[in-house]
């Protein structure tokens, strides 16, 4: 069947754009056609389910020319496990805007645009072969994501609510510090919360350090190597390690020293160890895949819990999400899911989670 694949994967995006000539002023409308084209987006999936060989490998391909200079391409195929993937996307992403019809009663275009273009982006994560297309769907997934939470996720959404992304290979920490304060400075809240991920938590610490903890509430570090980074350190040392690493390989040797923040400090480590350290070398002990527990340790740190996620699971991870706002909240973690509990002293760590 010529080109299913590419019509399972735009129909979301079809419907998105439909969308966005519906007035804003017909819910009903809106409603309706948001569900109509989930179920939609399910039905013209069937046929892979019908039409796939099980005796094969990846099915239904599809090749073009993307970018030549890069040796990218648009290429999709799914195998036995895509095919899974694959439907499963279609039928929960149904039942998830079906779920939402008397949910969401705010911005309701803005909300199934949204959906609709995560539909999208996900399906393209379990469809892509090309490496950069499938990168290009992955990051495309955070976009939709992080405004879904921001805006509908609840009542602790505001946590979610303001971001800074920085180009590692391009830019120096102090650099990306310099930016973060320009960013704080430019938030009326009198209290910030930060929550840094991997090199995120480095630009943290080192903002804090440069600049002072004025207006900082608390903050959580996921998987930052505040330490020192033993597969960053040996990545550089391969051939085509410091092309990779670009500017970030500085950051690497100029890891923060025993700096205590004031602030309530919390840190989420990962101990699923998928991810850089597994390709480069064998991380001894627990560690996320990229970074160790040991290399997560901060002076001063009021909290630390290890979670069964990788390095970049934690960016889609529901529990790390929740415990980042348990954190922000109470100043602890939710530890086994039994509630935050009483520390024998401030500012001092007293217990992983296990």
């Amino acid at each position: 069947m010529d080109h299913i694949l590419s019509i399972v994967l735009f129909t979301p995006l079809v419907g998105l754009l439909v969308l966005l000539f519906l007035p804003s002023s017909n819910p009903r409308a809106i409603k309706l056609w948001a569900n109509a084209v989930a179920f939609l987006g399910f039905l013209v999936s069937l046929p892979l389910v019908f039409n796939f060989d099980h005796t094969k490998d990846y099915q239904f391909e599809e090749k073009a020319q993307w970018i030549p200079s890069l040796g990218a391409s648009y290429h999709i195929g799914i195998d036995g496990l895509g095919l899974l993937l694959v439907m499963l996307t279609t039928v929960v992403g149904f039942l998830a805007i079906l779920s939402s019809w008397n949910s969401i009663e705010t911005r309701l275009k803005e909300y199934y645009a949204l959906f609709l273009l995560l539909q999208t982006a996900m399906l393209g994560v379990f469809m892509a072969l090309d490496f950069l297309l499938f990168f290009v769907f992955w990051e495309t997934v955070l976009v939709p994501m992080y405004f879904i939470i921001g805006i509908w996720g609840g009542p602790r959404r505001g946590y979610a609510a303001t971001a800074l992304d920085y180009r590692s290979m391009a830019q120096s920490l102090d650099e990306h510090a310099r930016r973060l304060a320009a960013r704080i400075a430019e938030l009326r809240q009198p209290a910030v919360h930060l929550v840094g991920h991997s090199l995120g938590g480095l630009v943290i610490l080192r903002y804090l350090r440069t600049y002072g903890e004025q207006r900082i509430g608390r903050m959580v570090l996921l998987g930052t190597p505040a330490r020192a980074c033993m597969a960053g350190l040996r990545l550089e040392n391969l051939a085509a390690g410091e092309r990779l690493l670009g500017a970030s390989r500085d950051i690497w040797r100029s890891l923060p020293d025993d700096y205590r923040p004031q602030c309530e400090l919390g840190v989420i480590a990962g101990s699923r160890p998928w991810g850089l350290g597994r390709l480069v070398m064998r991380l001894p002990g627990t560690n996320d895949g990229v970074v160790r527990l040991e290399e997560t340790e901060v002076a001063g740190m009021r909290d630390r819990i290890v979670l069964p996620v990788s390095h970049s699971g934690m960016l889609v991870s529901a529990r790390v999400a929740r415990e980042v706002a348990v954190f922000l909240e109470r100043g602890a973690f939710d530890h086994d899911g039994r509630g935050a509990f009483d520390h024998e002293g401030r500012g001092a760590f007293t217990r992983e989670g296990r």
